[in-house]
């Protein structure tokens, strides 16, 4: 009789640990998103910002001069709203990602409600909302509504009349930063800035994780197939040639004191400056 009550009890206590682990894992990966979606929608943003008064012709030269992808130039070209955010979270997050981990919905189950995108101010406030759909249906607990807010302020770097990427005002101090750092470099030869490209086996694919946890999904750029692939550590994306053109480290420059907002100094510029 004793063992009749202990051993569903165990049962319900080990999938609840399992379930309570997968929304864990989830909420890590989709801040790690979110954050990443964050940073591209600050520049794309004031890219497009920066350009509106100009005229098509400036707007050709200034967009022609960025080393950013197809995708990237198209956003750049548009009034940033929540359409392209969502987007651009979704690429991050992997399409097929909400499917693989129970989000309720599917990606329709992104909720962006309440967000903010440079809405008469020049900061973006992002608020996600989603639903984690229990598959053990403990004691009726069908699911779990998770809430993630995210607010920053757009890459305000130059006069948005002004801008062109290879001209800065004098004594204005800048420093380095690429496309997914979380740091920023005083040194454009420090040693982090290096890409580091891994191989690995089209077959460990499925085994292999990022610093964040997550899955790699296939390169949408990648045309096909190979035994060998190549992936970086903080990306989500394997790649079937190491030429391909999001593997090409985009290393930016901008003002200090926009990039302290959000980043730290890289641990080894911070020791080389003393």
């Amino acid at each position: 009789m004793e063992a009749a009550l202990v051993i569903p009890l165990f049962v319900y206590a080990t999938v609840a640990v399992i379930f309570m682990l997968h929304v864990l894992m989830v909420r890590t990966q989709v801040n790690n998103a979110l954050y990443n979606t964050v940073r591209k929608i600050n520049r794309y943003a004031y890219i497009s910002e920066s350009v509106q008064e100009l005229s098509d012709e400036d707007k050709n030269d200034i967009f022609n001069s960025l080393k950013k992808s197809e995708d990237d130039a198209g956003i750049c070209r548009k009034v940033i709203t929540n359409v392209e955010l969502v987007t651009v979270f979704i690429d991050e997050i992997g399409g097929s990602y909400a499917k693989d981990n129970y989000i309720t919905g599917g990606n329709a189950g992104w909720v962006f409600a309440g967000t903010k995108v440079l809405d008469n101010s020049s900061t973006i406030e992002v608020k996600l909302t989603y639903r984690i759909y229990n598959p053990f249906n403990i004691f009726g607990k069908q699911g779990i509504y998770i809430q993630e807010h995210c607010l920053t302020d757009a890459w305000l770097g130059e006069d948005r009349n002004t801008y062109v990427p290879s001209e800065y005002n004098k004594g204005d101090m800048y420093v380095y930063v690429t496309e997914n750092g979380q740091v920023f470099h005083t040194d454009i030869d420090c040693t982090y800035l290096l890409h580091q490209i891994r191989t690995a086996s089209i077959n460990d694919v499925s085994q292999l994780r990022n610093d964040a946890g997550a899955k790699y999904y296939k390169c949408s750029k990648c045309d096909g197939n190979s035994d060998t692939i190549y992936y970086t550590p903080y990306g989500r994306r394997y790649h079937t040639t190491s030429t391909c053109e999001v593997l090409q480290r985009n290393v930016t420059s901008i003002k200090r004191e926009i990039a302290e907002k959000t980043m730290r100094c890289c641990i080894k510029c911070a020791e080389n400056n003393g």
